[in-house]
């Protein structure tokens, strides 16, 4: 039922500056540009007046502040209620305010006054309160005499003999200013001295935080430097593992590029070889005695059928089903040596490198030496190339022969 300007009055009246604060934390009210403890009271009491009219919430917040701190005096003992009647009850409660600072009594009673139950009793209390703040301007607005620059002092209470029946309410007036003025100044004193302790709180506060803060500054420029480090040790290696991957390529390739230039120059020495030996053929046939005109030579007993180790020559090589089951077990490199052993072995069953040995106990099964542990089991075709069976572990070739005589004999 107030206006906003009353409403902000009453909560000045009624909060001190810490209840103030209080609420504005309560209902996370901020002031852009200024710490909570910078701001005035009445800025405050004005934002918190327009707050109550935005949220129901909010101003039962607010009641609920003001209901806390406007306290009447303690409660009338009931030997010194007289039981006649009820309005000495409330005699005696106005007594008893009138025995104490006004100003500290008044926010009390209206707040009480505005929560009764008759409409009436509101009224008027609203108008009391509105009646009491222009009292309170008119008085703060009355000019201050001066002679000669200075305030007029008030006389000592030793030099008044007997006040003038004329003076006694003005002087009665002076004296409440002054118990007025003294309040105000109390309060004052002790909100400069609460700040000055808040302050050099938030300062050491402050101080605390800005040393972490370096320190946290300090430890992410180190964790950056780190970092960086890292990062240019893993390019230098990964370059270096490129340089590395690339010469080895580089390598591969020639060495393909080299055998190749070899299978092809054994392959020109074959055919002029077999074109040798068409010529020799085609000699002997030609130069024929009589004698072997009419009984002609028998015809040689042929070898028994086995492979023929060749001499020379590019065989070339049949990849069997069973040998690319095999290579699904092992990794890149092996395979990939697998396959450049078989390159050499198609060039030359005699390579060196190759140390291929016939097995004990499977007729027409070779192996040769892949790495260490791993063996390449083939088989030399009657009469041109070469069958590539199994890729296998050293330890599995005994197993791998029986196996290979089973399926022989069925």
């Amino acid at each position: 039922m107030l206006p906003r300007n009353d409403r902000a009055d009453l909560l000045l009246l009624a909060l001190p500056n810490a209840a103030l604060r209080e609420a504005c934390r309560q209902l996370q009210l901020t002031f852009p540009g200024y710490r909570l403890e910078a701001v005035k009271p009445g800025v405050i009491a004005d934002s918190l007046s327009e707050e109550y009219e935005t949220s129901e919430e909010d101003a039962a917040t607010i009641d609920r502040i003001v209901e806390e701190n406007c306290v009447l005096p303690p409660t009338i003992p009931e030997e010194m209620i007289p039981a006649s009647r009820i309005p000495g009850r409330t005699i005696e409660l106005l007594a008893r305010v009138a025995a104490a600072d006004p100003e500290l009594m008044l926010a009390p009673l209206i707040w009480r006054l505005l929560g009764h139950p008759i409409e009436g009793v509101r009224t008027g209390a609203a108008a009391a309160l509105r009646s009491y703040l222009e009292w309170y301007d008119a008085m703060a607005a009355e000019p201050v005499d001066e002679t000669n620059g200075a305030t007029e002092a008030p006389p000592e209470p030793e030099s008044i003999a007997e006040p003038e029946p004329g003076d006694a309410a003005e002087s009665a007036l002076l004296q409440r200013r002054l118990k007025e003025t003294e309040t105000k100044s109390a309060r004052l004193g002790a909100d400069l001295e609460a700040a000055r302790r808040q302050l050099a709180t938030e300062r050491a506060h402050g101080a605390r935080k800005d040393e972490r803060l370096s320190g946290l500054k300090r430890e992410l420029e180190q964790a950056q430097a780190e970092l960086r480090t890292t990062r240019d040790a893993k390019a230098a290696l990964e370059a270096s593992l490129d340089r590395d991957t690339r010469a080895l390529l580089r390598r591969r390739e020639s060495e393909v590029e080299n055998l190749k230039h070899e299978v092809e120059g054994l392959q020109k020495k074959l055919e002029e070889a077999r074109r040798r030996e068409a010529g020799m053929l085609a000699e002997r046939r030609d130069v024929k005695t009589p004698a072997d005109a009419v009984a002609p030579a028998p015809a040689p007993v042929e070898a028994p059928a086995a492979p023929v180790e060749p001499a020379s020559g590019f065989q070339p090589p049949e990849f069997t089903a069973e040998f690319y089951e095999s290579i699904e077990e092992w990794d890149e490199r092996v395979v990939k040596t697998a396959f450049e052993k078989v390159l050499l072995l198609a060039g030359n069953f005699a390579h060196p490198s190759l140390d291929a040995k016939l097995l004990q106990g499977a007729e027409g099964l070779y192996r040769i030496k892949v790495a260490t542990d791993v063996r390449l089991i083939y088989r030399r075709k009657p009469a041109r190339g070469i069958e590539i069976l199994s890729l296998i572990d050293r330890e599995n070739l005994p197993r791998y022969v029986r196996q290979y005589k089973r399926r022989a004999h069925s």
